[in-house]
């Protein structure tokens, strides 16, 4: 039996809180991410390493890496990204919803079929 629906509004506030605790997942999930992978590059001496061999290459100590990636300019720029993320993502998914119901009067909508097997 296959059942046949039309996709024919967005709502727009619905669009914006969904946006909204998507944005949020990612945003810990990337916060998480990114200081996993800091404390694990700094445990494994990544970061002075690399900071050693580029002096070396160069002949001086252009850039500090340790001093320029430290904890707190990490978790800055990993907050600093989550809160652009808490804006634009709803305001994305509004913008998009609004446009979505502006096409659905030419297009019709968007067909979906669910069958069952």
């Amino acid at each position: 039996m296959e059942k046949n629906w039309r996709l024919t509004q967005i709502n727009p506030w619905s669009a914006v809180k969904t946006a909204f605790m998507l944005a949020v997942a990612a945003s810990i999930t990337l916060t998480v991410v990114v200081l996993l992978s800091w404390l694990l590059l700094r445990a494994a001496g990544v970061l002075t390493v690399f900071s050693d061999t580029l002096g070396d290459l160069l002949g001086t100590a252009i850039v500090d890496f340790p001093s320029l990636l430290s904890f707190t300019r990490v978790l800055g720029l990993c907050f600093l990204i989550s809160a652009a993320q808490l804006i634009t993502w709803p305001a994305g998914a509004f913008i998009w919803s609004v446009l979505y119901n502006l096409a659905v009067g030419l297009t019709g909508g968007i067909k979906v079929s669910l069958r069952e097997e």
